[in-house]
């Protein structure tokens, strides 16, 4: 009997001990078939493999283990490397995957706390880097019990073999030292660090009209010091072009930014983003990475005389010198000067405040750079100041900084601080609409009043205060009210926003109901920011066509402001980061990370950022690849725009909507539409130059 006692004792402390395993060692969500990974650490210095069987368009599948290290400390990334094998089909290892990794740490007994990171690897990925320093801030690392890695394909893959190593990552590329050679690419080409040079393009040949700013890139081949030298263009009569050349600085991407901006990027890799304006005889440092880049502008003038303009651009260095030919044909032809303002970008002012230290008038003064700088590329800048601080924008709004009347075409004030008094509300509706008519008659200010708003009680306070805003005393009813939302609820439930709200910002109302409503009513429609496969997505891991959809899209849909959120976003408060300094903008490339507060895993690469600070101390604002993309886009909009006023917006729209067959609503559940090889881009802008050139001098 005692015997009998002692095995059912010993079979209940089995049963209890497994319990509290169960409870310290839990193995998460199972997620179809689990493997388990082989004998051995995980996390060591040694890699451990694991396999993961991913069916045709199947998963998630995950492995687990439990085994991890205790001391994370000095080990900023987590190195997963993929490779096909068993069961892998020709060509099927292209398939695109979802990847999922969870960490769970101990934070007391019986609680747990998991650490996720959630990112699409573009087809053919193999290697992805996970960084640590998201994960310390939301667990504790030196107790983390288990680690769990999961992926999913939209293809047919079959078996891969996962290889998992914690340390400090090797440097991504080499130095490439051998023969000096060059490349022209276009201004919508965007290569890594590392990607094969294209074949051919031995000399820069472009055509413009006149009052465009054309664009070309060259890729350079080598990793030593280069000097750099040239002459403004050469053409007809003696007339000259000035040539403006950046060098590109580079930045390395370790994950790409995560689905909110769609399935464009590439992967991991060195991108290029700022561009520093460099001197001729400008010596070039050496880089480690095999592939350089030179930006080109090429500014013609509205007056420049038709004909064909060349210059020389030699490169020297210890693999030789090389001289590579520019030429700019200038039509006859003349892009339009409105429309050029298309993409309003919002700045904060406090935050190149904290970033510079300035105030008074050496702020402002860089301030006007900024405005100018954006305003040159497609774009103008706008923030919200109380009334009273309006008074140093007059220039900006009117277009007097720019030597030009070019009006900017919509402005937001900011009535939030009077929110909750409906008189003074009305009454700071009524001094804004009078202090832009008195000022800046040409501009159409608006009251920003909610940004994507989530709940049923956001959308009752949007309700109330646009009710308080149409009924007050003229012209105070005259300000339009604008929110980020679109116009159908996002819950049956909810109250309506038709009524309340002027300007809708979102790219779900295109092209319905935006078409139909804006005929009827004096709403207005705007896009805002970019996804795919909507619209071209902002960040810097995106394909080099994606913000040159942004012009061509505005034409499609009838769009006159597209409603960017930040162009100098220098910290991440929105996300908790308070402060961020000068050097970590040209070495940390992800600027938007709602992992650094637990929001969600949602992340980008440069999102925020158009403009870089100066390289050097006391040296000139540095714009980003970019905004210049942003620029051409623009300025091909210009060229439907006039195309459509020589009476041919047939052949305009066809050209258009043969580029891009959807977006926007349209877009919605399907495959992005519009080609990511810049060939077709310029093909079909050298037809709408052929167009207008037909139009002659004075087109009606």
């Amino acid at each position: 009997m005692r015997a009998a006692h002692r095995r059912l004792g010993a079979a209940l402390a089995a049963l209890l001990a497994l319990c509290l395993l169960a409870l310290l060692f839990p193995s998460g969500r199972r997620v179809a078939k689990v493997c388990w990974l082989r004998a051995g650490d995980l996390l060591s210095s040694r890699p451990s493999d694991g396999a993961i069987e991913v069916p045709p368009n199947g998963g998630p599948q995950e492995v687990c283990t439990r085994r991890v290290p205790r001391d994370w400390s000095g080990k900023p990334v987590l190195r997963l490397d993929l490779e096909p094998s068993g069961g892998v089909e020709r060509g099927t290892e292209r398939a695109p995957l979802e990847l999922t990794l969870r960490l769970r740490s101990r934070v007391a007994w019986g609680e747990t706390r998991w650490f996720l990171h959630h990112v699409f690897l573009p087809a053919g990925a193999r290697t992805h880097v996970v960084r640590l320093e998201p994960a310390r801030q939301r667990i504790d690392l030196s107790d983390v019990r288990q680690l769990c890695i999961a992926l999913a394909t939209t293809g047919r893959v079959g078996r891969l073999t996962l290889h998992a190593t914690l340390g400090t990552p090797a440097p991504l590329f080499r130095a490439s030292d051998g023969p000096l050679t060059l490349h022209a690419l276009g201004d919508s080409t965007k290569l890594r660090g590392d990607d094969e040079a294209p074949k051919g393009g031995s000399a820069t040949r472009l055509h413009a009209a006149r009052d465009e700013v054309v664009a070309s890139q060259i890729l350079i081949r080598h990793g030593g010091r280069l000097t750099v030298r040239w002459d403004p263009l050469a053409g007809p009569d003696g007339r000259t072009l000035p040539l403006v050349v950046y060098e590109a600085r580079w930045l390395p991407v370790r994950e790409p930014s995560s689905a909110m901006y769609g399935p464009g990027s590439p992967g991991p890799g060195l991108y290029p983003d700022p561009l520093v304006p460099i001197r001729s005889d400008a010596v070039l440092a050496p880089a480690p990475q095999p592939n350089r880049l030179l930006w080109l502008d090429v500014v013609v003038g509205r007056n420049t005389p038709p004909g064909d303009y060349r210059t020389q651009l030699r490169l020297e260095g210890n693999g030789g010198a090389v001289e590579h030919t520019v030429q700019v044909t200038v039509h006859p032809a003349t892009l339009p000067r409105d429309g050029h303002q298309l993409v309003m970008i919002y700045y904060a002012p406090h935050l190149l405040r904290r970033l510079y230290h300035l105030e008074g008038p050496a702020f402002e003064d860089l301030e006007r750079q900024y405005h100018r700088l954006v305003h040159a590329h497609g774009g103008y800048l706008v923030t919200d100041p109380p009334l009273e601080a309006m008074t140093r924008f007059i220039p900006m709004l009117t277009g007097a900084l720019y030597g030009e009347p070019s009006p900017a075409p919509y402005w937001p004030v900011d009535l939030n601080p009077m929110a909750n008094d409906r008189a003074r509300l009305q009454a700071g509706a009524r001094d804004a609409v009078r202090w832009f008519r008195r000022h800046a008659p040409g501009t159409r200010p608006f009251y920003y009043l909610a940004d994507e708003p989530g709940t049923r009680q956001d959308y009752e306070r949007i309700r109330r205060l646009a009710a308080w805003i149409h009924s007050a005393p003229a012209p105070g009813n005259a300000l339009p009210v604008m929110v980020t939302e679109q116009v159908r609820p996002q819950q049956a439930d909810w109250p309506g926003l038709v009524g309340a709200v002027d300007y809708w910002v979102s790219p779900d109302n295109f092209p319905e109901p935006a078409t139909r409503r804006r005929r009827a009513t004096r709403e207005r429609f705007f896009p805002y920011n970019g996804t795919e496969p909507g619209a071209g997505a902002h960040v810097i891991d995106a394909p080099g066509t994606s913000l040159r959809t942004w012009g061509w899209i505005a034409y499609l849909f009838q769009i006159d402001m597209w409603f960017y959120w930040q162009g100098a976003y220098y910290a991440d408060e929105h996300n908790g980061e308070q402060t961020r300094s000068l050097p970590s903008l040209y070495q940390e490339p992800v600027t938007f990370d709602q992992r650094r507060d637990g929001k969600d895993a949602d992340f980008g690469n440069g999102d925020g950022v158009l403009v870089y600070p100066p390289a050097r101390s006391g040296g000139p604002l540095v714009p980003s690849m970019r905004l210049k993309m942003i620029r051409r886009g623009v300025q091909d909009r210009q060229y439907l725009l006039a195309v459509q006023r020589c009476g041919q917006g047939k052949q305009a729209l066809s050209i258009a909507r043969q580029l891009i067959p959807r977006a926007l609503g349209e877009a919605r559940g399907c495959a992005t539409a519009w080609p990511r090889a810049e060939e077709p881009w310029d093909q079909a802008r050298l037809r709408l130059l052929t167009l207008l050139e037909r139009c002659g001098e004075n087109p009606p």
